[in-house]
């Protein structure tokens, strides 16, 4: 009831669109993840040095998604629970798409090396995991300056050891 008053439907209109609840979780979280994949390609297309372009490239994955989740109130297990088969299939796409992006975006560093970028992309995507929401407890969300100095703290700590090895062996 409160999902469908949050977004000024009765349940008849927005069972008209779609089939479950599950559905409505499932467009929602691909609307979030549509809109992360264009900030990051805005962020790619900037004129910034191509490090720079790379570090708010990371920030904004781990801090928008954080930002898109800071209302719920529960662990994110309890709520997905019911759609995690569809959900892991969909965050493997969503994950694919990201990977694709960070790609480009560490293929556009000219110390590195080309050859090891989409493995380079894959590890930092890998590296900075740990710090996207579903991974955190309801009371960590209400954290988010300490979240995003945890965040930047790791960007840098990546990108330095990027920038010091030349990439991946």
């Amino acid at each position: 009831t409160t999902l469908f008053r949050s977004v000024g439907l009765s349940k008849g209109a927005l069972y008209l669109r779609f089939a479950s609840k599950e559905d409505v979780a499932l467009s929602t979280l691909d609307r979030v993840n549509s809109r992360l994949r264009d900030r990051l390609q805005t962020l790619l297309e900037t004129e910034s040095e191509p490090v720079e372009r790379v570090r708010k490239m990371l920030l904004e994955r781990l801090m928008f998604r954080y930002d898109s989740v800071r209302g719920y109130s529960e662990s994110f297990d309890d709520v997905f629970a019911a759609i995690r088969p569809q959900l892991m299939k969909r965050r493997e796409e969503w994950l694919s798409q990201e990977h694709a992006l960070f790609t480009e975006a560490l293929s556009r560093v000219p110390s590195l090396p080309t050859n090891s970028t989409p493995k380079n992309a894959e590890l930092l995507m890998l590296a900075t995991k740990g710090l996207l929401p579903y991974r955190l407890l309801p009371d960590e969300i209400e954290r988010r300056d300490e979240h995003e100095r945890k965040a930047r703290e790791l960007i840098e700590f990546l990108l330095q050891s990027l920038q010091l090895t030349g990439g991946s062996r």
